[in-house]
């Protein structure tokens, strides 16, 4: 790790990916372990260089940051820090709205999981208009998906079902490998809920403009 320091420290460009990437591997690896902490702290450094390396070369270093950025989440929300983790996922989400705008075939699946993480982060029930319209986006690009590719299995991904079964009322959702409980609503049935949102879609979906160069 420290050889990678040095690295990048001399030729950003050129080195800083790698050693970004080495921080994200131990952070993973220390999350493994219960070392919370330190886990943060390497993958929020991981995050740090791919910004620059961004600012520099958007096209080059954003699917990475984003991807990262989206790791961050993750383990601001094993710390404990809801709110932190929900902002950097938002980030990594409006990264990857860019990123689909140009490429949907290659981005439009890490938009998805994004979406779910944030529907999983978004507090209830203040913002539960933000989840469900999160959720209907998932589900078109779910469905877009498999119109491209109708000789796929039909399953629903899982990141799918947890985005339609918080949108759906049944009150828990899964968020990498946490769970989170709602009380104080009454569960919609699940078939109810997932027509309201394939509805939902049918007649409403926007797409961000795409980036000024």
């Amino acid at each position: 790790m420290e050889i990678w320091r040095r690295l990048a420290a001399d030729t950003p460009a050129a080195h800083g990916p790698n050693f970004s990437r080495a921080l994200s591997n131990l952070g993973a690896r220390l999350a493994e372990v219960g070392r919370r902490d330190e886990a943060l702290t390497a993958t929020a450094e991981a995050v740090e260089i791919y910004r620059r390396l961004a600012a520099d070369n958007p096209a080059a270093h954003e699917p990475d940051l984003a991807r990262l950025l989206s790791n961050l989440g993750v383990r601001l929300a094993e710390s404990g820090r809801p709110g932190e983790a929900l902002a950097a996922t938002e980030e990594a989400m409006e990264i990857y709205h860019q990123l689909a705008v140009d490429n949907p075939a290659a981005h439009e699946p890490d938009l998805a999981r994004t979406l779910s993480n944030v529907v999983s982060l978004l507090p209830e029930p203040e913002r539960r208009g933000e989840a469900l319209t999160a959720t209907a986006e998932a589900v078109e690009i779910y469905r877009l998906a498999r119109g491209r590719e109708p000789c796929r299995p039909r399953t629903r991904p899982r990141h799918l079902t947890d985005c339609l079964g918080h949108a759906s009322g049944e009150g828990r959702h899964s968020f990498r490998g946490t769970t989170r409980h709602w009380g104080g609503r009454e569960p919609l049935s699940q078939p109810r809920g997932h027509d309201a949102l394939l509805t939902f879609t049918t007649s409403r979906r926007t797409r961000p403009a795409s980036r000024s160069a």
